[in-house]
C-alpha cells in the first residue's frame, strides 16, 4: 500500500510539473480560432476625423505656405515645435477669423448644460 501511495504521488507530481512547463499559448497570428473571428484589425478606409484633417492640410494649410521658401529648407532640417508655432502664426495672419465664425461665438450659442430655465 505504501508503494502504491508513493507511485501515485510521483505520477501525479510528474503530470503536474510537465503540464506547467509546456506552454499552450500561441501568438495571435497563429491562433486559428481568433483568425476565424477576425482576420485583420487594420482598417482600410480612413475615418471621418482623418479625412477632415487631410482635407484641411491639402486645401488650407499647404496653400498658405506654397510661396514660402523657408518651409522647403525646414523639411530637410526636421520638425521642431518652434517652427510649428511660427507657421501657425503665419496661418492665423493669412486666415483671420471674425467673431461670427469663431469658436468662441459657437460655444456661446450652445445651450448651457445644467442651467435652470427662467420662466
Amino acid at each position: 500500500m505504501k508503494q502504491l501511495i508513493i507511485k501515485h504521488s510521483i505520477f501525479l507530481s510528474l503530470v503536474l510539473f510537465t503540464a506547467c512547463t509546456t506552454p499552450q499559448y500561441k501568438s495571435p497570428s497563429q491562433n486559428s480560432a481568433l483568425n476565424k473571428i477576425s482576420n485583420s484589425t487594420a482598417q482600410t478606409d480612413k475615418g471621418s476625423l482623418q479625412s477632415l484633417l487631410d482635407s484641411f492640410i491639402k486645401d488650407d494649410w499647404l496653400p498658405t505656405f506654397e510661396s514660402d521658401k523657408e518651409s522647403e529648407v525646414e523639411e530637410e532640417e526636421g520638425f521642431t515645435l518652434q517652427k510649428y508655432v511660427d507657421k501657425s502664426s503665419v496661418y492665423i495672419k493669412a486666415h483671420p477669423s471674425d467673431y461670427e465664425t469663431s469658436n468662441v461665438h459657437r460655444m456661446e450659442k450652445m445651450p448651457v448644460i445644467g442651467s435652470k430655465k427662467r420662466r
